[in-house]
């Protein structure tokens, strides 16, 4: 997460959830099928082996904090429980 004196924050969330089992599950899942896998998100930001060049850069050139999460991180950290996957969400002043 990058961090300033900023208010506001764009949280992404995935579709996924956080863990070494998890890490291991998909990436199995978008290796050998990909059609199978139910994270936009991680499909556009992620490549087989890291973050997308493209993304990153982009993430760096908005001028706006952002944080990203897996969606048991996300419920844990905001408790929103009823939220749909993946999403992104304005984080400003804590609301």
């Amino acid at each position: 997460m990058i961090m300033s004196s900023n208010s506001r924050i764009l949280v992404f969330v995935y579709n996924a959830d956080s863990g070494a089992i998890n890490l291991v599950k998909d990436f199995w899942k978008k290796m050998v099928k990909p059609s199978s896998y139910e994270c936009n998100l991680c499909m556009q930001t992620f490549g087989t082996f890291g973050v997308k060049k493209d993304w990153k850069k982009f993430i760096n050139s908005i001028e706006i904090d952002s944080e990203f999460l897996h969606k048991d991180e996300f419920e844990e950290k905001y408790g929103i429980l009823d939220a749909k996957f993946p999403s992104a969400y304005l984080n400003e002043e804590g609301n």
